[in-house]
């Protein structure tokens, strides 16, 4: 900006920040059956096609209810 003869100026600053975006997909198929009372291995790969790292995941699950 300018008035007559002074002048001042500004340096102008840019932060960009990004996001993690999480996807969770199965993996492939099961190593076995599971049954009842037993553990069954499910495969599955976690992706992040966000602009930022992704820190601090924790992934859970829960068991499926009686009857499904």
């Amino acid at each position: 900006m300018s008035a007559d003869d002074a002048t001042a100026t500004s340096d102008l600053v840019l932060d960009i920040t990004g996001q993690p975006k999480m996807t969770l997909r199965p993996g492939g198929r099961p190593q076995r059956q599971g049954f009842r009372g037993q553990e069954a291995s499910i495969p599955v790969i976690l992706t992040n096609s966000g602009t930022a790292p992704a820190e601090q995941i924790e992934l859970s699950g829960t068991v499926p209810t009686a009857g499904r």
